[in-house]
């Protein structure tokens, strides 16, 4: 396991201890493992904030992939046709863990933009709240 892997990964061990609804020996071991990690991987907090930023990633662009795949009809001209949006997420998807923090930034920027001139669209509201969500639940902030 890479340095960039075992961050994403410590991120997700402290989601999972953090979470109310987590069983307190599961959460106990999750901390353990991600104090282990960290140590074993010499990881400073900056490298922690990006496994954070690039946890977010993937839990957002994994629940916009769900978002698509209910809503094939998206009209034209929202963010473009269904199947225009499902290649971009497969696009992002796609993207190094190198780049995803870069990336998130950058998608959250859209959608916030997007939001501003058309936030009374159902579609664009309904990402805004996926990726407010996703950064939220990820302890990022943006």
């Amino acid at each position: 396991m890479n340095k960039d892997a075992a961050a994403e990964k410590i991120a997700k061990l402290r989601r999972i201890s953090d979470d109310p609804r987590t069983n307190p020996s599961e959460a106990a071991n999750a901390r353990k493992t991600a104090e282990r990690l960290a140590k074993e991987h010499n990881l400073t907090q900056d490298d922690l904030d990006i496994g954070k930023m690039c946890s977010a990633y993937d839990d957002l662009v994994g629940k916009i992939e769900q978002f698509v795949s209910k809503n094939p009809n998206m009209p034209v001209g929202i963010f473009g046709a269904e199947k225009i949006v499902s290649g971009v997420v497969g696009k992002l998807r796609q993207t190094t863990d190198t780049n995803k923090a870069t990336r998130l930034r950058t998608v959250v920027t859209f959608v916030r933009t997007a939001s501003l001139f058309v936030g009374d669209n159902r579609y664009v509201s309904e990402i805004k709240t996926i990726t407010e969500t996703a950064l939220r639940n990820n302890g990022v902030t943006i």
